[in-house]
This record gives structure tokens, C-alpha cells and sequence, in this order.
């Protein structure tokens, strides 16, 4: 009885690897290292989803990834969602399956992605083999959401794609937890510039300055100025006394110090070479990033500035925003 148990045993173990085995085969890893814009640029199915469960299957596989050199092995895992909005491509039903492989024992890394319970991101899949897998293994192929459930689709400022996620990252929706938003408001503020540059990202964060949430008012203030908006930040100023009522007058005190010898120095190198300090503050590729940043500085109270980036507008970035 005791052997005929171990070969049951043994049996069982050679199955499960076998199952392993094949899986690893079926689906090979993706290893990139991408950002919004090209995890976009990649994928032929994007949703806004929430995670509502998850499992970790029996293939497990090394892995030997000098951008990740922490991870030592990764597990496949198929993940359940519950779609809220399909950015593109489409949807069969409320919700859908996906597959990825995950770090399984790591030292360090960055960016990996584990799944949680209940988080709500943007998605971002291509279709291998008849099933959903995400654009990238190991690290995150998603765009996280800290601005609630969204019943309609927040208005967008375009038709396209990156002008759709950026209006999710950055619109606070039903049960929005103003704490999480707040907090993470730096990470939604760079999804959206990588997708849409400064102009798109511009009224979106200034809606939320606007926000009748004290909190997020000022968070989305000090966002201009640490996102690099010049000449759109004055809003700090706006809400110094409010700021103060709320015990940030610290905080108000370094933030108008700081920008004061921050504008000065931009000014400077502004006047003196706008190609290359446009170049240098650009988010988007090419000459579309150049353009998208001049593009924003038309609009500078200082008149020298904003004078300037047009002239420079004139003659380069043909191709553009307009």
C-alpha cells in the first residue's frame, strides 16, 4: 500500500510538471521594458478594468533579464477582470481572462507586476494564441487608476486612445478615495503626459485645481509646478491663504521660494536656447514633444516667454501639435 501511494504520488508530480511544462511553451515570455505610450502603441485590445480575481498556474520558468536582474523566476498567472470601459478593440461580456507571467522569487526590482485584489487600472493586451496576455511580462503592462469607478467614460480632450486614458487617470469618478488620488497624483500626472504631452495634460490638471476637494485642489497646484508646467503653476498663490488656513504654510513658504529661483533660471536658459530647453523638458517623442512643450509656453504670462516659444514654433516641429 505504502509504494503504491508514492507512485500515485510520483505520478501526480510528474503531471503537474508535465502541465507546466506546456504551459511555459504555450506562452513565451514578453519581456520589454515599455512606457504608457508604448505599451499603447503595442497593444490591440485596452481596458479600463477591475481586478476580481486571480489565480497562479502550476508553469513556473527562471528568468535571466539584466533589466530586472532581482527576479530570479516567475509564475504564470490568469487574472480575471471586470470591464468598465473598452479603449479599444472590444470585449466579449462584463468581463474577461488574461494571462502573464509574474515574479515568483525576486530580490529586488522595479515596476514588477503582482496582481491585487481589487485594483482598477488601465489594461493593456495583445491576443497570443487565442487567449488575452498582457503586452509585457514580469513588469507592470497596466496604468494604475486612483479616480474611482467611471459609470460614463470621462469627456476626453480628443477621439483618440491617449486622450481617453488620460481623461481616466486623471477625473475623479464615483467612490474616489481622495487620500489614494492625492498620493499617487505625480504617477496619474506622468501616465498622462507620456500619452497626451503637456497642452493634453494641462486642462485635465487644472480641472482638478478647480476640484471643490481642498485636498486635491492644492495637490493638483503643487503638481504644475513639480510637473514642469512653466508658467501655468500660479495657482499656488492663488490658494497661499487657503493653503495656510489648512496648516501648509511650510510647505507654501519652500514651494514659492523654490519656484522663484526656478523660474529665473528657466527664463534664462529659456531666452537663451528655447530648441534645446524645449528638447530637454519634452515628454513626447521627437518633434511632437518640442512642439507640444512650445506649444505651452505660448500661453506664459511672462510675454517674453511665451513670445519667444511662438517665434521658435514658427520655424521648427512642422509636424507637431498645433
Amino acid at each position: 500500500m505504502m509504494l503504491r501511494n508514492w507512485l500515485l504520488l510520483g505520478t501526480a508530480i510528474l503531471s503537474l510538471v508535465q502541465v507546466g511544462c506546456a504551459q511555459g511553451t504555450r506562452y513565451p515570455l514578453r519581456l520589454y521594458d515599455f512606457d504608457e505610450r508604448q505599451l499603447l502603441e503595442k497593444a490591440t485590445t485596452v481596458v479600463v478594468a477591475k481586478t476580481v480575481g486571480f489565480e497562479w498556474e502550476a508553469a513556473s520558468q527562471s528568468i535571466h533579464w539584466s533589466k530586472q536582474y532581482g527576479v530570479q523566476s516567475a509564475r504564470l498567472v490568469k487574472v480575471k477582470l471586470s470591464v468598465e470601459q473598452v479603449i479599444r478593440g472590444s470585449a466579449e461580456g462584463a468581463e474577461m481572462t488574461a494571462y502573464y507571467w509574474a515574479p515568483e522569487y525576486y530580490t529586488n526590482g522595479s515596476s514588477l507586476h503582482l496582481p491585487m485584489q481589487g485594483e482598477r487600472a488601465v489594461h493593456y493586451f495583445v491576443t497570443d494564441q487565442g487567449v488575452l496576455r498582457y503586452v509585457t511580462d514580469l513588469v507592470r503592462s497596466t496604468s494604475p487608476v486612483f479616480t474611482g469607478y467611471h459609470h460614463q467614460p470621462p469627456k476626453a480632450r480628443g477621439t483618440g486612445a491617449e486622450a481617453k486614458i488620460a481623461a481616466v487617470l486623471l477625473t475623479p469618478g464615483e467612490g474616489t478615495d481622495i487620500a489614494m488620488l492625492v498620493t499617487n497624483l505625480s504617477t496619474a500626472t506622468g501616465g498622462a503626459l507620456q500619452l497626451v504631452g503637456y497642452v493634453g495634460t494641462l486642462p485635465l490638471l487644472a480641472a482638478l485645481a478647480d476640484n471643490p476637494v481642498e485636498e486635491i485642489r492644492w495637490e493638483a497646484c503643487v503638481e504644475f509646478y513639480r510637473g514642469s508646467f512653466e508658467g501655468h503653476d500660479g495657482c499656488i498663490d492663488k490658494l497661499a491663504s487657503e493653503a495656510v488656513e489648512h496648516g501648509r504654510k511650510a510647505e507654501l513658504l519652500r514651494l514659492q521660494s523654490q519656484r522663484m529661483r526656478g523660474n529665473q533660471a528657466f527664463r534664462q536658459a529659456f531666452l537663451s536656447d528655447p530648441f534645446r530647453t524645449a528638447k530637454q523638458y519634452a515628454v513626447l517623442p521627437g518633434d511632437s514633444g518640442i512642439a507640444d512643450f512650445l506649444n505651452m509656453l505660448t500661453q506664459h504670462p511672462d510675454k517674453g516667454i511665451a513670445d519667444r516659444a511662438r517665434e521658435a514654433l514658427r520655424t521648427c516641429c512642422r509636424n507637431g501639435p498645433a
